[in-house]
């Protein structure tokens, strides 16, 4: 409708629907589920920078300031709320993969400091 192409031509994404919501986390893989469980400190269904700081840390092994996750917000935000669903978690998480030089992402947190990158 004409409602929806102003929205678009203000430059603003257009939302999912609830169905298409339900739809795209259905195809995230439960690891994946866990992970962002995991870093969704505030169980609002949504990372925030720091949340996502904090998944760069655990599951990339990157030290990454508020910037950089902004960064990686911005690549993976499809739907313009500055933070990331889980879908747009899950793009993260392959981005995350495809830049570990072939070694398996690790989707859970080291539980110490210390340890083996590898699991042994």
């Amino acid at each position: 409708d004409d409602a929806g192409l102003c929205v678009l031509a203000a430059g603003a994404k257009p939302q999912r629907s609830a169905a298409e919501e339900l739809a795209a986390s259905q195809r995230v893989p439960e690891a994946i589920r866990r992970a962002f469980a995991a870093v969704d400190v505030d169980g609002s269904g949504s990372l925030t920078v720091a949340e996502v700081a904090k998944a760069l840390k655990a599951y990339g092994g990157l030290a990454a300031d508020g910037e950089e996750a902004m960064e990686a917000i911005k690549r993976h935000d499809t739907d313009g709320g500055r933070s990331l669903d889980l879908f747009e978690f899950s793009g993260l998480v392959e981005e995350l993969v495809a830049h570990r030089d072939g070694r398996e992402l690790r989707l859970a947190p080291r539980p110490g400091a210390g340890g083996s990158a590898d699991g042994g």
